[in-house]
Parts: structure tokens; C-alpha cells; sequence
């Protein structure tokens, strides 16, 4: 079967796609753009039957914006705190449980991601600990990734199971992405999920100065409060003549 698509975006391109014995159960992907505008033409030839489907992808900032699920499944709420003078470590919290209780009393397999801040990261083996210790009901897995904190659940239910983890600073990074995403969704049916967005004020607004917390930082009253001195003639016509005189024993 061949299947030939043309996107608006690019009139008299086309695309060709052959399904043959050897690749039928292999997924292709094919990027339209950008930009992204209008429709995408698909024309096929040949006997039998194929899937397709098209995802798009955008951002948001606000709550309400988000794109809502077909069925209430999960609730969700994300919260962030930071600590240190320049805000070197940060505190998240997580929370999230099953609605959809006229379908069953718990979830499948849950998946909880939370955005994580450019710069902060945690060792695999503080995550380890903390799956192990059991505090929180069902987990069974968490990893932290350069973008993304991902947790596991064996199931979730009609109570709140709320996930804590804190992160370090490892890169100076300011004027980080003032929106972060948490979502939670089920591992084997992705259209069951919930999302909620955090406005991330607190690092959005640290500049580079704060970050690297040095004295040497330009423009930054906050950090480079030491008074300008003179260096001290007496101090070093003795330097100079000391000097002179080591060296002039030497010869």
C-alpha cells in the first residue's frame, strides 16, 4: 500500500509512505512544519487497511487553556518552594487520585510527570531511597531526568497520594521558564489524565547575579556590597624595598 500526503503548509510536496510485509507493524512519523496551519491531504493506493492519526503540540500558561480529557479520570495539584539564599534548593509536592469511580475503585498503572526547572537535579540514588522507604502507597518507581521528574504508581485511588522530592541546584541558570507542568495519566490508556500548570514567580525572576551569588557580578547591589580601597603605599614601598634587598644578596 502506498499512501501519499500533502500538507498545506507545503503545497506540492509530497510525502510517500509504502507499507510492505516487512515494515506492517512498524510506526512511522512524519513532522509537518513548522509553522503548522490548515489541513493535511492523505491519498492511498493499493489493498488492506492502515491507521492514521494526527497529534499537534503547543503551550499554554494558564490553567484554563489546558486541553481537557473526554472523562474526568484524575485531580492533580502541584506545588513548588525554594530555600537558600539564592534559591539553590527547591521543594516539590504533588498530589493526585482517581475520579473516575463509576468505572472502577482505582486506576491502572499511573504515571505522574512534573516539570523540573533548568539547572536542578537530583542523584538516582536519593530517588532510589525514597521509593524504598514506601512512604507513599503504590509507588513503585520515580526517576529524575534533565526536564522531568517521573513516578510510577502500581494504582491510584479515591485518596490523595502525594509525592515530595527535592531538588539541587547543579547548573547556574537564571530567568528560568516561569510556567511548569504536572500531569498524571494511566500508562495504558494515555486518554485518561489530568494536567495542571504552576507559576513558577520565584525563579522566573532570579537573574544571574543571585544565581552565582559572587561579588565579582556586575550591576548586582545585592551580592557586591564591598567598598572600593585604595591599595597601601606604605605597604608596598616596603614590599618594593624588601624585594630589592632579597634579590641583591642573592647576586
Amino acid at each position: 500500500m502506498q499512501i501519499q500526503l500533502e500538507a498545506s503548509v507545503k503545497p506540492e510536496e509530497y510525502i510517500d509512505v509504502f507499507i510492505t510485509p516487512e515494515n506492517l507493524a512498524k510506526q512511522t512519523r512524519l513532522p509537518i512544519g513548522p509553522p503548522v496551519y490548515g489541513h493535511v491531504t492523505a491519498l492511498s493506493k493499493g489493498a488492506g487497511l492502515a491507521i492514521m492519526q494526527l497529534s499537534t503540540k503547543y503551550n499554554v500558561d494558564r490553567d484554563f487553556l489546558l486541553l481537557k480529557p473526554a472523562v474526568k479520570a484524575f485531580d492533580i495539584s502541584f506545588s513548588m518552594s525554594a530555600t537558600g539564599r539564592n534559591k539553590s534548593t527547591i521543594f516539590l509536592s504533588a498530589c493526585s487520585k482517581w475520579m473516575l469511580t463509576n468505572e472502577s475503585s482505582r486506576s491502572d498503572i499511573a504515571i505522574m510527570e512534573l516539570d523540573i526547572p533548568t539547572g536542578y537535579f537530583q542523584n538516582k540514588a536519593v530517588i532510589d531511597r525514597y521509593v524504598a522507604k514506601a512512604a507513599v502507597p503504590n509507588l513503585k518507581k520515580a526517576k529524575v531526568l534533565p526536564k522531568s521528574a517521573v513516578f510510577m504508581f502500581e494504582y491510584l485511588t479515591q485518596d490523595w497520594s502525594c509525592v515530595n522530592v527535592t531538588l539541587d541546584r547543579w547548573f547556574p541558570v537564571a530567568n528560568s521558564t516561569r510556567y511548569m507542568k504536572a500531569k498524571v495519566y494511566e500508562l495504558n490508556r494515555p486518554g485518561l489524565f489530568a494536567e495542571a500548570i504552576l507559576d513558577n514567580l520565584v525563579l522566573n525572576i532570579i537573574n544571574i547575579c543571585e544565581v552565582c551569588g559572587s561579588f565579582q557580578c556586575p550591576y548586582c547591589p545585592f551580592f557586591s556590597k564591598a567598598l572600593f580601597t585604595l591599595p597601601n603605599t606604605a605597604f608596598m614601598f616596603f614590599a618594593f624595598i624588601l624585594n630589592f634587598v632579597i634579590c641583591k644578596y642573592c647576586i
